[in-house]
C-alpha cells in the first residue's frame, strides 16, 4: 500500500472535549510534553477516507495541532494520581503507560481534549493497532499488528460521556491502548491533524515487532 510520510514536528490530536472537561486543570496534575513526536507514517487509506478529490477543490495545508489526554481513575491507586492530564504540543506525541499507570488493577477513564478541532468539521479518528494478540481467562485481547480501524462514530460518543472505559487487570489497557490513534478534521482553510501514540516500555511482549524501536508501516 502507497504510504504518504508525514513528520509530525512541533512548529513553536476524536474531539473537542470543551464542553465538559473530565479533569480540573490542577497545575501539579498537569504534565507538558514537549519533544519531538517520532516519525510517523499516516496510511493511504486515512487520507482517502478523509480528503475528497474534487478537480475544482484547492489543496488545503496541513495544519499540525496540540492535543490534552485526560486519565481519571475510578478504582483508587489505579493511576499515579487519581487525575493525570498529558498536555502534547501540535503534532501530538508517544504517551508511555508505565508512567500512568498505579499498583493497583482496576478502571480508569479516558478522555482527549483537542481545542482548534472545536469549530472543525468532519471529524475522524483512526486506531492503527500495534498490539499482539493473547488470551486471557478465555478472552482475546489484542487487536492485532499494524490493523486500521475507523472508531470515529464510538470514540466520539464515549468522549461525550465520561469517556473510554479501560481496565487494568492483566495489563488489559496495553492490548486496548497500544498503537496509534490518529485525529484528523478539516476546517474552513486547512486540515487539522494530530496523534497520540500508546506505548509501555516495561511490556514491550505485549506489543508487535519494532513497534516503538523502529518505525512501523502499515502494510
Amino acid at each position: 500500500m502507497k504510504l504518504i510520510f508525514i513528520k509530525l514536528i512541533s512548529l513553536l490530536f476524536f474531539i473537542s472535549c470543551t464542553q465538559s472537561p473530565p479533569l480540573d486543570h490542577e497545575e501539579n496534575n498537569s504534565i507538558l510534553i514537549d519533544q519531538l513526536p517520532e516519525d510517523f507514517v499516516v496510511p493511504q487509506v486515512v487520507w482517502d477516507s478523509m480528503k475528497p478529490k474534487f478537480a475544482d477543490e484547492k489543496e488545503k495545508p496541513i495544519i499540525y495541532t496540540s492535543v490534552k489526554v485526560f486519565f481519571n481513575e475510578k478504582n483508587k491507586n489505579v493511576l499515579k494520581k487519581s487525575k493525570l492530564i498529558y498536555e502534547f504540543n501540535r503534532g501530538g506525541g508517544d504517551l508511555d503507560l508505565s508512567s500512568v499507570i498505579g499498583d493497583k488493577p482496576g478502571t480508569f477513564f479516558l478522555k482527549f481534549e483537542l481545542p482548534e478541532f472545536e469549530n472543525a468539521f468532519q471529524k475522524k479518528a483512526f486506531f492503527i493497532s500495534q498490539s499482539r494478540q493473547r488470551k486471557v481467562d478465555g478472552e482475546v485481547l489484542g487487536s492485532g499488528c499494524r490493523i486500521i480501524f475507523d472508531i470515529s462514530t464510538e470514540l466520539y460518543k464515549q468522549m461525550n460521556e465520561k469517556g473510554i472505559k479501560i481496565n487494568t487487570t492483566r495489563d488489559r489497557h496495553d492490548s486496548v491502548l497500544g498503537g496509534h490513534l490518529i485525529f484528523f478534521a478539516e476546517s474552513e482553510k486547512n486540515w487539522l491533524l494530530s496523534q497520540v501514540t500508546f506505548f509501555d516500555s516495561k511490556r514491550t511482549d505485549l506489543f508487535c515487532k519494532n513497534f516503538r524501536t523502529a518505525t512501523a508501516e502499515v502494510q
